[in-house]
């Protein structure tokens, strides 16, 4: 059995598809909990344009999703991503759609420098003046 990868995937929404992303969530939920619940699923979400302001500002400004995706391959993680009900239903626009595979290294084989790398900077600066 060869080594599953975390995979990245961003998936942007096609334009003025928010009616249709909202009125299918629970279709696209329900699809995704098993894979959630068996660990294929790491996590996953909405894509916001900039921070929301309230519930339904954080609605107008949905862009997209984002899926942290445990897969052997990238085209099995394609694989996943074409079933799910968003892109069945075109809201995603899988054209302009990405996936970047995660390495898992072990941090203790790299050292607490290199693992440091993917703490954001507003992180390290406050880290720094402690």
């Amino acid at each position: 059995m060869s080594q599953k990868y975390e995979w990245f995937v961003r998936l942007p929404d096609r334009p003025d598809v928010l009616e249709t992303r909202l009125e299918n969530r629970p279709l696209h939920v329900s699809h995704n909990k098993p894979l959630m619940e068996n660990g294929t699923i790491i996590f996953g979400g909405p894509l916001l344009s900039s921070q929301p302001t309230s519930m339904e500002d954080g609605l107008q400004k949905i862009t997209g999703s984002i899926h942290l995706i445990k897969a052997r391959t990238e085209e099995e993680v394609w694989e996943l991503v074409r079933d799910d009900p968003y892109a069945k239903l075109e809201v995603w626009d899988l054209e302009k759609a990405e996936a970047d595979v995660h390495w898992g290294w072990p941090i203790d084989e790299m050292g607490p420098a290199i693992a440091l790398v993917a703490v954001p900077l507003n992180v390290m600066d406050r880290l720094e003046g402690q």
